[in-house]
């Protein structure tokens, strides 16, 4: 009885230290936290000067884009998210992006989410960190 104690023992504090050294976004596929910092800052600049293009390169495809009115759209490709950059990235999505601290992000398994949930970030099949969904 006592060895299995030990083995208990043993495997509770595996994982005490596994999730001491784990990252803050871990729960979303991404284990080291200043990726994701320079992704937020990235953002921050990309939006702070409206690059329509440069904000259609970090979206991952199809992207869905629900407003605040019930309508859900999808984009499909880097051409239509330069197009509708400007309806995309409203007033409430950009003032999101733009106050939020990069070291204060919500992460869940389903991503980490920028402000109350306009942007919603995780990594693709590559490891690449990408805006997942957009709710305005």
């Amino acid at each position: 009885m006592r060895s299995v104690w030990s083995l208990l023992g043993v495997i509770v504090l595996c994982f005490c230290v596994q999730t001491a050294f784990a990252g803050q976004y871990s729960v979303a596929g991404v284990d080291d936290d200043a990726v994701v910092k320079d992704f937020v800052l990235k953002l921050k600049g990309i939006v702070e000067k409206n690059d329509a293009a440069a904000f259609a390169q970090i979206l991952s495809y199809p992207l869905t884009v629900r407003s605040d009115n019930g309508v859900v759209a999808t984009v499909k490709n880097e051409k239509q998210a330069v197009q509708k950059y400007s309806v995309m990235v409203n007033a409430k999505v950009k003032q999101a992006v733009l106050s939020q601290d990069p070291d204060t992000l919500f992460a869940n398994y389903q991503g980490i989410m920028i402000g109350d949930g306009e942007i919603w970030l995780s990594p693709d099949e590559h490891g690449l960190l990408k805006i997942i969904a957009i709710n305005q």
